[in-house]
């Protein structure tokens, strides 16, 4: 694959504005910016994915679920019946 998006991308960047042929360190220069433009799309990809999950509240498979006390504010268990900073119970 990496054969074919080779011949792709230099072929057609391989003659410079006069007509003649790149040199080696022209091409790899080239190839270079390409190959950082592409992960820095990839990494925004990646970054955009992962802050909607962080949205979604979604709770990791070790994580457990937890809720907030209504007069303190503070986190609590998912699973406990009164609030262990302030003794207001939860319901």
């Amino acid at each position: 694959m990496f054969f074919c998006l080779f011949f792709v991308i230099v072929q057609p960047v391989a003659l410079s504005d006069d007509g003649s042929s790149l040199d080696g360190n022209e091409v790899c220069g080239i190839l270079s910016v390409i190959l950082i433009i592409i992960v820095f799309i990839i990494g925004i990809f990646f970054f955009i994915s992962d802050s909607k999950n962080k949205k979604k509240g979604k709770i990791k498979k070790d994580e457990k679920p937890s809720k907030f006390c209504p007069n303190c504010g503070r986190e609590v268990s998912f699973d406990t019946k009164f609030c262990q900073y302030c003794g207001w119970k939860i319901n």
